[in-house]
This record gives structure tokens, sequence and C-alpha cells, in this order.
């Protein structure tokens, strides 16, 4: 099971997984892999408050969370952590990336087809 990334936001603490739903979601949402996003979020300008509040409220969504998309950029913005919620979005991104099943390079999990 992937490790839970957890995120405070709106005086809550949710312990967010990425699902395949998610970054899905987030990826048809920006307009870009999670990679790129990933890869540029160092760079100055190369991510959008916009965008980290997506990641942020999808992320939540999987841990249950129900707030709106405008709450958790207000609470974004209120709490003036865009550092502390980007470095939570890239480490919920990097969590589809780099964690996953135990098994060899390439292979599904058990019961799952290539085809």
């Amino acid at each position: 099971m992937r490790d839970a990334v957890e995120i405070q936001i709106g005086g809550e603490t949710y312990a967010a997984r990425p699902t395949f739903a998610a970054i899905m979601n987030i990826e048809r949402k920006i307009g870009r892999s999670i990679m790129a996003m990933i890869s540029n979020a160092d760079q100055p300008g190369g991510v959008k408050l916009t965008e980290i509040a997506i990641v942020i409220h999808e992320a939540i969504r999987t841990a249950g969370g129900k707030l709106k998309f405008e709450e958790v950029g207000e609470a974004i913005i209120a709490a003036g952590g865009f550092v502390r919620f980007t470095q939570a979005a890239v480490e919920f991104l990097a969590g589809a990336i780099m964690a996953g099943p135990e098994n060899t390079a390439g292979e599904l999990p058990d019961g799952e087809s290539k085809s």
C-alpha cells in the first residue's frame, strides 16, 4: 500500500493516498502529466496556485474530505502556506510514481492483465 501524505487544511488532517482516479483527474484538470508538474515544482513559477489547489483538493478527497475546491484554495491562501502545500502536493504525486505494490519492475499485481 502506498504511504499516506498527511495534509493539514481547514482545521483537519487528512491521510491522503494517491489513487488512479485522483491522478487521472489531476492530469485532466491541470492539462499536463504529473511528471511534468513534479519536475517544474522547484522552478520559480513552475506551478500555479490553481494547480496546487487541484492536487490538494483531489488528495483530500482520497482521504474522505468534503471540502469544495474553492474552500481548498482559500485555505491555502489563509494559511500563507503556498510552499508547504506545494511540498505536500509533490509528495502526493510522487507517491503515485514511486510507490506501489511490491512486485518486479514492469509486472502487474496478480490477477491483472497487460492487454
